[in-house]
């Protein structure tokens, strides 16, 4: 506590006790009874209250940080980009749980202080991007936002950073390829979650892949570990009250939901015999979840056939009409172990492609292969979209 802080909790003292007391202090004469137990008791108020300040000399107010200790006992400000002050040491789980905004909150620096970050630091600061930190903070280290301990033991990434998991795994490998927890089994805590990853050294590159996830007090593992990129894509997603960590393999994949009450899987592989002279098989539902401004879990409901979006003329292959059902959006809740979708809006193919443009384009490239193209991938050989989806409508059932 500075002089001037000093000053100002004493300033509170009345000017009445210190005029009762300075006759006593500089007077050479008797002093009368009444005027010594003044001085007494205002001698008594200036020591108490002395001692409730020097209480508070490890609490600080810095603006918006309110520090005891070292230790920051609350962010009670409005910012959303927060540089934190120095002299912070620890910053707990209930640092920022008080904070009006700390949905908002996008970003944080640390300051070389910084010594001690508790796993649930950050669990629910949902908008979260980046956390930086001071570049001679002999702890803690970043790289592209993702905040590491600068031995290699922990990390904590943010369900914004994972967009490209490769890029994510190579900010975490940059971090610990020097530490000596390289190659171990290693913590990143992404919002409520934990995910054990490991790096294990091929041939001609390092790769990173997940051990095993938990959250809520539930735990998935991973026998073999899973790659975190190349030919599947991870995507984690945090709301209000559960965790979704979801592997997606060329449109198709698995989700696993993390809740208080237990851990949901959401499978959308197919293990059924495939009839290439059917839809059924296209038609099944498959899922995807997303993170919603109210703080609900979004799903997003297609059929099967319409997951194929990066593949050219596969997204209307097996459509039999412009207004077929293509898509539904809605949220989750979870009643009785169960998972219940509530549907909120659906739409149709052409409401979600531009089929006329997708036929065109595939039709060009069309004109260039031979019969033998056709018979092959079992595609009608048609000159216009209404023929294909007058075709396919003899062939394929609705999607609904």
């Amino acid at each position: 506590m500075t002089s001037e802080k000093l000053l100002g909790y004493l300033s509170f003292i009345n000017d009445r006790y210190v005029e009762m007391i300075d006759p006593c202090v500089q007077s050479s004469g008797r002093k009368t009874p009444y005027k010594a137990i003044a001085a007494i008791a205002a001698s008594v108020c200036v020591i108490v209250g002395c001692v409730l300040l020097f209480n508070y000399l490890g609490r600080v107010n810095q603006n918006d940080f309110i520090i005891e200790n070292g230790i920051l006992i609350s962010y009670c400000g409005d910012e959303t980009e927060i540089v934190l002050p120095e002299g912070i040491k620890t910053i707990t789980a209930k640092s920022f749980e008080n904070s009006k905004n700390a949905h908002s909150i996008t970003s944080i620096h640390l300051s070389s202080d910084v010594e001690t970050i508790e796993k649930d630091t950050f669990s629910d600061l949902r908008s979260l991007k980046n956390v930086t930190v001071s570049a001679d903070n002999p702890y803690y280290t970043s790289v592209e936002g993702i905040l590491g301990k600068t031995d290699g033991a922990v990390y904590f990434g943010f369900v914004d950073s994972y967009v490209d998991a490769l890029a994510f795994a190579e900010s975490i490998e940059a971090m610990q390829e020097n530490t000596e927890n390289f190659g171990k089994i290693t913590d990143i805590v992404i919002g409520k979650g934990v995910v054990q990853i490991c790096f294990s050294e091929d041939k001609e590159a390092v790769t990173c892949k997940a051990v095993s996830v938990s959250a809520y007090g539930h735990q998935k593992n991973f026998e073999p570990p899973l790659q975190l990129y190349g030919n599947q894509l991870i995507y984690i997603y945090q709301t209000e009250k559960e965790f979704v960590f979801s592997r997606v393999v060329n449109g198709f994949g698995e989700n696993w939901i993390f809740t208080s009450d237990g851990l949901y899987i959401v499978d959308n592989n197919y293990d059924g015999e495939i009839d290439y002279q059917s839809a059924k098989w296209y038609n099944e539902s498959c899922y995807a979840f997303e993170t919603r401004e109210d703080g609900k879990l979004g799903y997003i409901r297609m059929p099967r056939k319409y997951l194929q979006s990066q593949v050219l003329f596969e997204q209307i292959r097996y459509c039999v009409a412009s207004d077929e059902f293509c898509k539904e959006t809605g949220y989750v809740e979870f009643v009785g172990g169960n998972i219940r979708y509530i549907p909120e809006q659906k739409y149709t193919v052409s409401q979600v492609y531009d089929i006329n443009v997708i036929y065109e384009e595939w039709h060009s490239y069309a004109q260039t292969m031979d019969e033998q193209y056709f018979e092959i991938n079992g595609i009608p050989k048609t000159d216009s979209l209404d023929e294909l989806l007058e075709y396919n409508s003899r062939i394929y059932e609705r999607a609904e």
